[in-house]
């Protein structure tokens, strides 16, 4: 019965060409829309949430007042890592990033230059402690233990050294041969600070100021810190330490520094300092699901006023059934029937158009995202909740002309009243 009741049904939607066209097609793009605004805003709100110590990872920022004129920066004194290691027992370590600079001349052992490079970092040794970064290869422990040592991602060992092992190899880098000690997995791209490779730090940046501004600075807490009272330690530390000896260096009372500390998760959405890393406010990033729930609404909507203006229409075919012997439940279930399949091949198309988008999606947005199964979970969702709009409303739309009499449907009567009245109701 069922098969039946299928090929009926299919046959109903071909025969409303248009209809079904017009159903299918404005679910189809809904659905596409969707998952691509689903993947990105998951991307997007998950920025470094991948780090398995994210909860104790914070980023040292500082302010700069000088009179009127106040300004927030995401780097950190060169020094600033020796002074605090002596004050604050709450820190399980400290790493810093020093960016090289771009354009990096990149050669191997026989000379030949290879590429130039803009994301490659200075990194203290601890880096791999605190951060998640999967090694491929090496020894987390010690692949940035030494110096001239460099760990480089999956794709950039790739890109080197081809199908040939990396580690152990050796790349001249503007005039310094470092050693590969490690090959790590790739940066996730929602991740704040993206590299592509990561280098001890050169005996020269011992010859740096303590007050020579490059690094970021990243602070991982032990698991019993207070956030409240390491502020307030910070706040005392300035004003005793390093205001001091920042007058000291640079001169002049008219000035004033503070630190300050964020969450790791949290900093790619502070956009009031001074970066040269992508940030974006969160409150932007909600806006995209709100749009995605608005175009679920829509086509809902859309569904609804065209199932219930098709279903109106079918006055003759309901009257046919019901002569023939039809109960109001059968007929109701082929009803049933047309929508899921209108939904099930709106969802097979949305799918396919999904796979062959995804590549100019990507480079839409200028980052790569996976659409994880959880996003799909949600899509399906979606087209749940729109089939049970549809069903609803074509069922009740519908319910009145299996209500009505067969000889009253002939004429095109129903137990409806006014059609119009009706639908505009609806």
């Amino acid at each position: 019965m069922l098969k039946s009741y299928l090929k009926i049904a299919w046959r109903v939607l071909y025969k409303n060409k248009v209809y079904s066209a017009i159903n299918i097609a404005g679910l189809t793009m809904t659905l596409v829309s969707s998952i691509f605004i689903a993947a990105y805003f998951e991307n997007e709100i998950n920025y470094d949430g991948y780090h398995e110590k994210k909860d104790r990872i914070y980023r040292l920022d500082v302010t700069f007042k000088q009179g009127d004129q106040t300004e927030r920066f995401d780097i950190t004194a060169h020094g600033l890592r020796d002074l605090l290691k002596g004050d604050f027992p709450e820190i399980e370590e400290i790493v810093r990033f020093y960016q090289m600079d771009g354009n990096l001349s990149i050669e191997n052992l026989d000379g030949k230059k290879l590429f130039k490079e803009n994301n490659f970092y200075y990194v203290d040794k601890e880096v791999f402690q605190v951060f998640t970064h999967p090694m491929i290869s090496g020894n987390p422990t010690t692949a940035l233990d030494g110096i001239y040592k460099i760990v480089l991602s999956e794709q950039l060992a790739q890109k080197y050294f081809g199908l040939d092992e990396a580690l152990g190899k050796s790349l001249d880098i503007n005039g310094k041969r470092y050693v590969v000690s490690g090959i790590m997995e790739n940066v996730p791209k929602n991740s704040h600070l993206y590299f592509d490779a990561v280098l001890s730090i050169p005996p020269e940046h011992k010859n740096l100021e303590v007050l020579s501004f490059q690094p970021m600075t990243y602070l991982l807490f032990k698991p019993t810190f207070d956030l409240h009272s390491f502020r307030e330690k910070l706040t005392v530390f300035d004003e005793n330490i390093f205001l001091p000896l920042a007058k000291e260096s640079w001169g002049g009372d008219e000035f004033h520094v503070a630190h300050g500390i964020n969450l790791l998760v949290e900093t790619h959405f502070i956009t009031d300092i001074q970066t040269d890393l992508a940030v974006s406010p969160k409150s932007n990033i909600y806006i995209f699901p709100l749009v995605g729930l608005l175009l679920l609404f829509i086509v809902s909507m859309n569904t609804a006023n065209l199932s219930i203006s098709h279903g109106l229409q079918r006055n003759q075919d309901v009257a046919i059934r019901k002569i023939n012997g039809a109960s109001k439940s059968q007929i109701l279930l082929l009803f049933t029937f047309e929508a899921m399949i209108l939904a099930l091949v709106s969802l097979t198309i949305a799918l396919t158009l999904q796979q062959v988008l995804q590549s100019w999606f990507y480079v839409v947005i200028g980052k790569d995202i996976a659409i994880k199964p959880f996003i799909v979970g949600y899509v399906l969702s979606s087209v749940t909740a729109i089939l049970l709009i549809q069903i609803a409303t074509s069922t009740l739309s519908r319910y009145f002309l299996v209500k009505s009499k067969p000889n009253l449907l002939l004429r095109k009567q129903t137990n409806l009243g006014d059609s119009s009245s009706f639908k505009k109701g609806i």
